[in-house]
């Protein structure tokens, strides 16, 4: 006679439940991205953007006939080519953009030189309190970003 198991297969044992537990842990650990690491990333990609976006600007007037010159405000910022929005784009609520008073408008030659001189633009995350800075030279145009995030 045999005997039957009332049990039968039906469910998962506890180890084979912690390893399953354990392998989460670690999948979790390698791809949720690092809390600061990812923010100084992301400050970073914004201040990347708005450098292009400034080279775009000095380019296109060196290139093209026509107006085209970067507008920069605290939260947002618009390339405006002769009086159309050409594009405008707005910072989360974390972030600011600090400029130099009367900057506020980035103009440039045919030649590419700053109409106004050079400035100094910081993209600063203000939770995480850390910044990084553009620079517009005054005698060439030529637009730089510092490969460092400050903190404030």
């Amino acid at each position: 006679m045999e005997m039957k198991d009332n049990f039968g297969s039906k469910g998962y044992t506890l180890i084979e439940l912690m390893i399953v537990i354990a392998i989460l842990g670690i999948m979790g650990g390698i791809l949720i991205p690092r809390g600061s690491s990812y923010q100084k990333y992301r400050l970073k990609v914004y201040a990347e953007q708005l450098c292009e976006d400034i080279r775009f600007v000095r380019h296109w007037n060196m290139n093209n006939e026509g107006n085209c010159h970067l507008a920069l405000s605290t939260q947002h910022y618009r390339i405006v080519k002769n009086t159309a929005i050409y594009k405008r784009v707005d910072l989360p609520l974390k972030y600011n953009i600090y400029f130099t008073q009367g900057k506020e408008t980035l103009r440039f030659t045919s030649k590419g030189v700053p109409r106004m001189g050079g400035c100094s633009i910081r993209i600063a995350d203000t939770k995480l309190k850390a910044s990084m800075e553009i620079t517009v030279v005054p005698a060439s145009g030529r637009v730089l970003l510092k490969d460092e995030i400050i903190q404030n």
